[in-house]
Protein backbone atom coordinates (compact mmCIF):
# COMPACT_ATOMS: atom_id res chain seq x y z
CA UNK A 1 0.00 0.00 0.00
CA UNK A 2 1.39 3.65 -0.48
CA UNK A 3 2.06 6.53 1.57
CA UNK A 4 -1.17 8.13 2.49
CA UNK A 5 -2.02 11.17 4.66
CA UNK A 6 -1.77 9.55 7.96
CA UNK A 7 1.63 8.27 7.11
CA UNK A 8 2.53 12.06 7.06
CA UNK A 9 1.00 13.16 9.63
CA UNK A 10 2.84 10.65 11.95
CA UNK A 11 6.01 11.79 10.49
CA UNK A 12 5.22 15.55 11.30
CA UNK A 13 3.54 14.87 14.40
CA UNK A 14 0.46 17.41 12.95
CA UNK A 15 -3.39 16.02 12.54
CA UNK A 16 -4.55 14.37 9.33
CA UNK A 17 -6.46 17.80 9.08
CA UNK A 18 -4.30 19.65 9.21
CA UNK A 19 -2.25 17.89 6.48
CA UNK A 20 -4.97 17.18 4.23
CA UNK A 21 -5.64 21.00 3.92
CA UNK A 22 -1.62 21.61 3.22
CA UNK A 23 -1.37 18.90 1.04
CA UNK A 24 -4.60 19.55 -0.91
CA UNK A 25 -3.80 23.27 -1.25
CA UNK A 26 -7.05 24.11 0.79
CA UNK A 27 -7.39 28.05 1.70
CA UNK A 28 -6.73 28.27 5.70
CA UNK A 29 -5.02 29.80 8.40
CA UNK A 30 -2.26 27.66 8.76
CA UNK A 31 1.23 28.83 8.77
CA UNK A 32 3.60 28.79 6.18
CA UNK A 33 6.04 27.37 8.53
CA UNK A 34 3.98 24.17 9.03
CA UNK A 35 3.17 24.16 5.18
CA UNK A 36 6.50 23.80 4.59
CA UNK A 37 6.92 21.10 7.28
CA UNK A 38 4.37 18.99 5.40
CA UNK A 39 5.32 19.60 2.11
CA UNK A 40 8.89 18.34 3.61
CA UNK A 41 7.39 15.12 4.76
CA UNK A 42 5.73 14.14 1.96
CA UNK A 43 8.48 14.64 -0.57
CA UNK A 44 10.63 12.83 1.65
CA UNK A 45 7.87 10.20 2.04
CA UNK A 46 7.20 9.78 -1.57
CA UNK A 47 3.59 11.01 -1.23
CA UNK A 48 1.24 10.77 -4.08
CA UNK A 49 -2.14 11.64 -3.67
CA UNK A 50 -4.58 9.17 -4.36
CA UNK A 51 -6.85 10.29 -7.75
CA UNK A 52 -9.21 8.49 -7.09
CA UNK A 53 -9.88 9.98 -3.41
CA UNK A 54 -9.29 13.43 -4.79
CA UNK A 55 -11.99 12.70 -7.35
CA UNK A 56 -14.61 11.56 -4.94
CA UNK A 57 -13.71 14.71 -3.07
CA UNK A 58 -13.98 17.21 -5.68
CA UNK A 59 -16.39 15.37 -8.15
CA UNK A 60 -13.32 16.38 -10.78
CA UNK A 61 -11.18 13.71 -12.38
CA UNK A 62 -8.83 15.82 -13.98
CA UNK A 63 -9.08 14.65 -16.97
CA UNK A 64 -9.83 15.79 -20.32
CA UNK A 65 -11.17 13.83 -23.42
CA UNK A 66 -9.90 14.51 -27.19
CA UNK A 67 -11.90 12.73 -29.84
CA UNK A 68 -10.94 12.46 -33.28
CA UNK A 69 -12.00 11.31 -36.34
CA UNK A 70 -9.54 8.47 -37.99
CA UNK A 71 -8.94 10.33 -41.13
CA UNK A 72 -5.82 12.23 -40.93
CA UNK A 73 -3.88 11.07 -38.15
CA UNK A 74 -0.64 12.82 -39.09
CA UNK A 75 -2.40 15.95 -39.83
CA UNK A 76 -3.68 15.73 -35.98
CA UNK A 77 -0.39 14.19 -34.70
CA UNK A 78 0.61 17.89 -33.87
CA UNK A 79 -3.04 18.89 -32.45
CA UNK A 80 -2.91 15.53 -30.21
CA UNK A 81 0.49 16.79 -28.92
CA UNK A 82 -0.24 20.00 -28.23
CA UNK A 83 -3.80 19.18 -25.98
CA UNK A 84 -1.52 16.65 -24.26
CA UNK A 85 1.11 19.41 -23.03
CA UNK A 86 -1.72 21.64 -22.19
CA UNK A 87 -3.14 18.99 -20.36
CA UNK A 88 -0.59 18.70 -18.32
CA UNK A 89 0.55 22.06 -17.60
CA UNK A 90 -2.97 22.74 -16.35
CA UNK A 91 -2.38 19.47 -14.27
CA UNK A 92 -4.60 17.57 -16.43
CA UNK A 93 -4.41 13.68 -18.06
CA UNK A 94 -5.38 13.30 -21.24
CA UNK A 95 -7.57 10.54 -22.80
CA UNK A 96 -7.81 10.00 -26.49
CA UNK A 97 -10.15 8.30 -28.54
CA UNK A 98 -10.57 7.80 -32.65
CA UNK A 99 -13.97 7.64 -34.25
CA UNK A 100 -15.01 5.96 -37.52
CA UNK A 101 -16.43 8.20 -40.27
CA UNK A 102 -19.47 8.38 -39.58
CA UNK A 103 -22.09 9.94 -37.34
CA UNK A 104 -23.28 6.45 -35.84
CA UNK A 105 -19.39 5.74 -34.42
CA UNK A 106 -18.91 9.42 -33.56
CA UNK A 107 -21.76 9.27 -30.88
CA UNK A 108 -20.70 6.14 -29.96
CA UNK A 109 -17.36 7.15 -28.89
CA UNK A 110 -18.44 10.24 -27.40
CA UNK A 111 -20.86 8.82 -24.82
CA UNK A 112 -17.92 6.07 -23.83
CA UNK A 113 -15.63 9.00 -22.96
CA UNK A 114 -18.47 10.72 -21.18
CA UNK A 115 -19.12 7.33 -19.10
CA UNK A 116 -15.20 7.39 -17.85
CA UNK A 117 -16.20 10.37 -16.00
CA UNK A 118 -14.08 13.34 -18.04
CA UNK A 119 -14.56 16.89 -17.01
CA UNK A 120 -14.19 18.07 -20.19
CA UNK A 121 -14.08 17.01 -23.64
CA UNK A 122 -12.20 18.56 -27.05
CA UNK A 123 -13.89 17.56 -30.29
CA UNK A 124 -13.54 17.75 -33.80
CA UNK A 125 -16.92 16.95 -35.79
CA UNK A 126 -15.11 17.76 -39.33
CA UNK A 127 -15.53 14.53 -41.01
CA UNK A 128 -19.14 14.56 -39.84
CA UNK A 129 -20.03 16.87 -42.92
CA UNK A 130 -23.44 18.77 -42.64
CA UNK A 131 -25.81 15.82 -41.29
CA UNK A 132 -24.84 15.32 -37.58
CA UNK A 133 -28.19 15.46 -36.28
CA UNK A 134 -27.50 12.64 -33.53
CA UNK A 135 -24.45 14.00 -32.43
CA UNK A 136 -25.71 17.52 -31.91
CA UNK A 137 -28.43 16.37 -29.86
CA UNK A 138 -25.96 14.35 -27.84
CA UNK A 139 -23.94 17.51 -27.29
CA UNK A 140 -26.67 19.66 -26.23
CA UNK A 141 -27.59 17.27 -23.07
CA UNK A 142 -23.93 16.59 -21.87
CA UNK A 143 -23.33 17.88 -18.78
CA UNK A 144 -19.84 18.98 -18.74
CA UNK A 145 -17.90 21.64 -21.32
CA UNK A 146 -17.55 20.38 -24.76
CA UNK A 147 -14.88 22.16 -26.91
CA UNK A 148 -15.59 21.17 -30.65
CA UNK A 149 -13.14 22.10 -33.57
CA UNK A 150 -15.56 22.49 -36.51
CA UNK A 151 -18.79 22.61 -36.91
CA UNK A 152 -21.77 20.35 -36.46
CA UNK A 153 -24.46 20.90 -39.13
CA UNK A 154 -22.57 23.71 -41.13
CA UNK A 155 -23.13 25.87 -37.64
CA UNK A 156 -20.74 27.05 -35.49
CA UNK A 157 -21.53 26.16 -31.73
CA UNK A 158 -20.72 27.96 -28.60
CA UNK A 159 -17.42 26.84 -27.01
CA UNK A 160 -16.16 26.19 -30.75
CA UNK A 161 -12.40 27.10 -31.48
CA UNK A 162 -12.25 26.76 -34.97
CA UNK A 163 -8.94 26.93 -37.48
CA UNK A 164 -9.96 29.02 -40.49
CA UNK A 165 -9.56 26.39 -43.29
CA UNK A 166 -11.17 28.58 -45.70
CA UNK A 167 -8.49 31.50 -45.03
CA UNK A 168 -5.58 28.72 -44.87
CA UNK A 169 -6.35 27.42 -48.49
CA UNK A 170 -6.98 30.71 -49.88
CA UNK A 171 -3.05 31.93 -48.51
CA UNK A 172 -1.60 29.14 -50.06
CA UNK A 173 -3.17 29.20 -53.53
CA UNK A 174 -2.72 33.66 -53.15
CA UNK A 175 1.29 33.38 -52.11
CA UNK A 176 1.58 30.52 -55.42
CA UNK A 177 -0.55 33.03 -57.11
CA UNK A 178 1.39 36.11 -56.16
CA UNK A 179 5.06 34.31 -57.21
CA UNK A 180 3.51 34.24 -60.59
CA UNK A 181 1.74 30.64 -61.12
CA UNK A 182 -1.08 30.75 -62.72
CA UNK A 183 -1.50 27.02 -63.47
CA UNK A 184 -2.41 26.07 -59.94
CA UNK A 185 -3.57 22.94 -58.82
CA UNK A 186 -5.13 21.83 -55.72
CA UNK A 187 -4.89 18.23 -53.73
CA UNK A 188 -7.17 18.70 -50.70
CA UNK A 189 -7.86 15.74 -49.27
CA UNK A 190 -11.63 13.97 -48.74
CA UNK A 191 -14.50 16.75 -49.78
CA UNK A 192 -16.68 14.72 -46.94
CA UNK A 193 -14.78 16.56 -44.21
CA UNK A 194 -15.54 19.83 -43.87
CA UNK A 195 -11.99 21.05 -43.31
CA UNK A 196 -11.00 20.09 -46.65
CA UNK A 197 -14.00 21.66 -48.40
CA UNK A 198 -13.23 24.87 -47.07
CA UNK A 199 -9.54 24.77 -47.96
CA UNK A 200 -10.83 23.99 -51.32
CA UNK A 201 -13.25 27.28 -50.86
CA UNK A 202 -10.38 29.31 -49.98
CA UNK A 203 -8.44 28.24 -53.13
CA UNK A 204 -11.47 29.06 -55.29
CA UNK A 205 -11.20 32.79 -53.82
CA UNK A 206 -7.77 33.58 -54.49
CA UNK A 207 -8.31 32.02 -57.79
CA UNK A 208 -11.06 34.34 -58.55
CA UNK A 209 -9.42 37.03 -57.15
CA UNK A 210 -6.81 36.84 -59.74
CA UNK A 211 -9.69 36.65 -62.45
CA UNK A 212 -8.54 32.37 -63.11
CA UNK A 213 -12.07 30.43 -63.59
CA UNK A 214 -12.04 27.31 -61.49
CA UNK A 215 -11.20 24.10 -63.48
CA UNK A 216 -12.43 20.70 -62.02
CA UNK A 217 -9.77 19.01 -63.65
CA UNK A 218 -7.09 20.69 -61.69
CA UNK A 219 -8.60 19.76 -58.06
CA UNK A 220 -7.76 16.15 -56.50
CA UNK A 221 -9.43 14.58 -53.50
CA UNK A 222 -9.10 11.96 -51.40
CA UNK A 223 -7.67 10.53 -48.33
CA UNK A 224 -5.38 12.50 -46.55
CA UNK A 225 -2.72 10.46 -46.92
CA UNK A 226 0.92 9.96 -48.89
CA UNK A 227 -1.00 7.82 -51.71
CA UNK A 228 -3.22 11.03 -52.52
CA UNK A 229 0.08 13.13 -52.85
CA UNK A 230 1.52 10.99 -56.03
CA UNK A 231 -1.10 10.25 -57.05
CA UNK A 232 -2.28 14.33 -57.12
CA UNK A 233 1.02 14.81 -58.80
CA UNK A 234 0.61 12.40 -61.59
CA UNK A 235 -2.97 13.64 -62.67
CA UNK A 236 -2.25 17.59 -62.40
CA UNK A 237 1.59 17.39 -63.71
CA UNK A 238 -0.15 16.02 -66.62
CA UNK A 239 -2.32 18.95 -67.07
CA UNK A 240 0.50 21.45 -66.92
CA UNK A 241 0.40 22.40 -63.29
CA UNK A 242 3.42 24.66 -62.08
CA UNK A 243 2.03 25.03 -58.62
CA UNK A 244 0.20 22.74 -56.00
CA UNK A 245 -1.45 24.05 -53.05
CA UNK A 246 -1.81 20.64 -50.85
CA UNK A 247 -4.52 20.62 -48.10
CA UNK A 248 -1.78 18.85 -45.20
CA UNK A 249 1.57 18.53 -44.98
CA UNK A 250 1.29 14.41 -45.58
CA UNK A 251 -0.49 15.20 -48.69
CA UNK A 252 2.68 17.58 -49.88
CA UNK A 253 5.37 14.82 -48.58
CA UNK A 254 3.86 12.64 -51.14
CA UNK A 255 3.95 15.14 -53.86
CA UNK A 256 7.48 15.99 -53.56
CA UNK A 257 8.37 12.05 -52.87
CA UNK A 258 6.68 11.43 -56.17
CA UNK A 259 8.47 14.61 -58.16
CA UNK A 260 11.93 13.57 -57.26
CA UNK A 261 11.14 9.83 -59.17
CA UNK A 262 9.52 11.44 -61.35
CA UNK A 263 12.81 13.90 -62.19
CA UNK A 264 11.56 17.38 -61.36
CA UNK A 265 12.93 19.54 -59.28
CA UNK A 266 11.63 21.60 -56.26
CA UNK A 267 10.95 24.39 -56.22
CA UNK A 268 12.59 24.81 -59.69
CA UNK A 269 9.57 22.87 -61.78
CA UNK A 270 7.02 22.92 -59.03
CA UNK A 271 6.36 24.71 -56.07
CA UNK A 272 4.64 23.47 -53.48
CA UNK A 273 2.67 24.13 -49.91
CA UNK A 274 1.29 22.14 -47.12
CA UNK A 275 -0.86 22.61 -44.91
CA UNK A 276 -0.50 22.04 -41.06
CA UNK A 277 2.91 23.06 -40.45
CA UNK A 278 3.74 19.79 -38.62
CA UNK A 279 7.17 19.03 -37.69
CA UNK A 280 7.49 17.49 -40.78
CA UNK A 281 7.72 20.42 -42.63
CA UNK A 282 10.81 22.39 -41.46
CA UNK A 283 13.05 19.27 -41.70
CA UNK A 284 11.81 17.47 -45.37
CA UNK A 285 14.72 17.47 -47.88
CA UNK A 286 13.41 20.80 -49.51
CA UNK A 287 11.80 22.71 -46.58
CA UNK A 288 8.15 22.58 -46.52
CA UNK A 289 6.15 26.04 -47.17
CA UNK A 290 3.27 25.65 -45.34
CA UNK A 291 -0.29 26.97 -43.39
CA UNK A 292 0.13 26.72 -39.64
CA UNK A 293 -3.61 26.60 -37.84
CA UNK A 294 -2.11 27.30 -34.62
CA UNK A 295 -2.27 23.98 -33.09
CA UNK A 296 -0.79 25.41 -29.56
CA UNK A 297 -2.91 27.62 -29.64
CA UNK A 298 -6.41 25.91 -30.13
CA UNK A 299 -4.78 23.58 -27.19
CA UNK A 300 -4.30 26.29 -24.92
CA UNK A 301 -7.94 27.95 -25.07
CA UNK A 302 -9.26 23.83 -25.42
CA UNK A 303 -7.83 23.18 -22.37
CA UNK A 304 -8.57 26.98 -20.07
CA UNK A 305 -12.25 26.62 -21.01
CA UNK A 306 -12.44 22.98 -19.51
CA UNK A 307 -10.31 23.94 -17.03
CA UNK A 308 -12.57 27.05 -16.04
CA UNK A 309 -15.76 26.01 -17.52
CA UNK A 310 -16.75 29.33 -18.46
CA UNK A 311 -18.50 30.04 -21.39
CA UNK A 312 -16.93 31.16 -25.03
CA UNK A 313 -18.52 32.30 -28.41
CA UNK A 314 -17.48 30.91 -31.16
CA UNK A 315 -13.90 31.97 -31.97
CA UNK A 316 -11.72 31.56 -35.02
CA UNK A 317 -8.17 30.90 -34.80
CA UNK A 318 -6.51 32.88 -37.96
CA UNK A 319 -3.79 30.38 -40.01
CA UNK A 320 -0.29 31.79 -40.74
CA UNK A 321 1.85 31.09 -44.15
CA UNK A 322 5.19 30.03 -43.34
CA UNK A 323 7.42 30.38 -46.36
CA UNK A 324 10.23 27.96 -46.73
CA UNK A 325 12.46 26.73 -49.66
CA UNK A 326 9.65 24.78 -51.64
CA UNK A 327 8.11 27.65 -53.63
CA UNK A 328 9.67 30.26 -55.79
CA UNK A 329 8.78 31.95 -59.15
CA UNK A 330 7.64 30.24 -62.17
CA UNK A 331 10.74 28.82 -63.78
CA UNK A 332 10.55 31.28 -66.47
CA UNK A 333 10.32 34.14 -64.65
CA UNK A 334 13.47 32.78 -62.80
CA UNK A 335 15.25 32.94 -65.97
Amino acid sequence: MGVTIKDVARRTGLSVTTVSLVLNKKESRISERTRQLVETAAQELNYTPNQTAVSLATKRTRVIGLLLPETGYYYYADLIHSVESACRNAGYFLTLSIAGLDEEQMVEQMVNLVRHQIDGLILDPSSLGEDADSCLEVLEQLKLPVVLLGCVNARLLPNSIVPAHRQGGYLAARHLLELGHRQVGCACGPLSCTAAADFLRGYREALEEYGLAFREELVQEGAYSLELGAAALGELHRQGVTAIAAGSDLIAWGICRAARRMGLSIPEELSVTGYGDTAVSAGMEVPLTSVSVHFDRIARKAVNLIRHREGLSPETITPTLICRESTQKPKEMVL
